[in-house]
């Protein structure tokens, strides 16, 4: 038990250490997308797509490239941990979170200013991210 405690450490940290600058570029496009989108679960669609490009191409190739070495290496389930945790971490702090922030706020303004309010606040919430994760990663 103290190895998958200690990959769950690991990939917690390697998760606060996701790349923030795509995280200033894609939240802010996929929230607004998602504003401007017809249904209600607007991730499903291109707004998502959007996101995971971001991801795929922040961190996204870092984390297949580490889970493919620990596939070939005969990698250990505390290994496969860490990884996943890394990957999900990630993608939820630097990326989800802050589109998610934005989305919700621009669906609630009117006079056709929803997407304008869904960049700001996904700018706003990818800062805030990045400097609690900056201090918590050390």
């Amino acid at each position: 038990m103290p190895a998958l405690a200690e990959a769950l450490a690991a990939g917690v940290a390697l998760a606060l250490r996701y790349n923030p600058l795509l995280s200033f570029i894609g939240p802010p496009v996929a929230a607004a997308l998602a504003v401007r989108s017809p249904r209600r679960h607007s991730f499903l669609g291109v707004p998502g797509l959007a996101l995971m490009a971001a991801w795929v191409i922040g961190d996204g190739v870092r984390v297949a490239g580490q889970a493919r070495a620990l596939g070939e290496g005969g990698g250990s389930v505390a290994g496969a941990l860490a990884v996943a945790v890394w990957a999900l971490g990630g993608f939820a702090a630097g990326y989800a979170l802050p589109a998610w922030a934005g989305a919700f706020v621009g669906r609630r303004v009117t006079h056709g200013t929803g997407w304008l309010s869904a960049v700001s606040i996904s700018l706003v919430a990818a800062g805030a991210v990045a400097a609690v994760a900056g201090r918590l990663a050390g």
